[in-house]
């Protein structure tokens, strides 16, 4: 016939977006956050967290990008590179949107020896160099250790407005 019917295809824009490839959407690293039907990258693991990081600290901003917390996640006591670690003008830092919806992140361990950047632009936290929006987001079990000439703080180490000016929000 004429496809119409239980032919089992499925039209190709329905809103059943459960394989999602993370990343862009033709991304298909496995360390990438799965894309919600919003667009959102979705946060479940630490692999998926440490993804946002190194994007991050490689160059990414994520103006204009949201992400979600989808559960706990449990760092294990495992020694955590910062999301944008370095306060330069020329470092990124993250400029997105972080929504936490009232999950954790726990047991992170984070020392200034441990991290990438020099001791006088190093920023510790979750996020080292923020200028994003931060919020509903909970920690707990959090170590900082070591010197730093820049800022430290279990949530962000230092908080700058955007590049485009925007004044961050937590």
């Amino acid at each position: 016939g004429s496809g119409e019917g239980g032919s089992g295809t499925t039209p190709p824009d329905d809103d059943d977006d459960d394989e999602n490839q993370g990343d862009d959407g033709g991304n298909t690293d496995p360390d990438a956050p799965k894309l919600d039907a919003q667009g959102s990258y979705v946060i479940t693991n630490v692999k998926e967290l440490t993804w946002v990081a190194t994007k991050v600290n490689g160059g990414e901003t994520f103006n204009g990008k949201k992400f979600i917390v989808a559960n706990d996640i449990d760092l294990e006591n495992g020694y955590w590179t910062p999301i944008g670690v370095s306060a330069t003008n020329s470092t990124p830092r993250f400029e997105g949107e972080f929504d936490g919806q009232n999950f954790a992140i726990k047991n992170m361990k984070i020392d200034v020896n441990h991290t990438r950047a020099s001791n006088t632009n190093k920023c510790l936290g979750l996020f080292g160099c923020t200028s994003g929006y931060i919020h509903n987001l909970k920690l707990s079990g959090i170590v900082l250790s070591g010197e730093t000439y820049r800022g430290k703080g279990a949530l962000a180490g230092e908080i700058c407005p955007a590049s485009n000016g925007t004044p961050c929000r937590i």
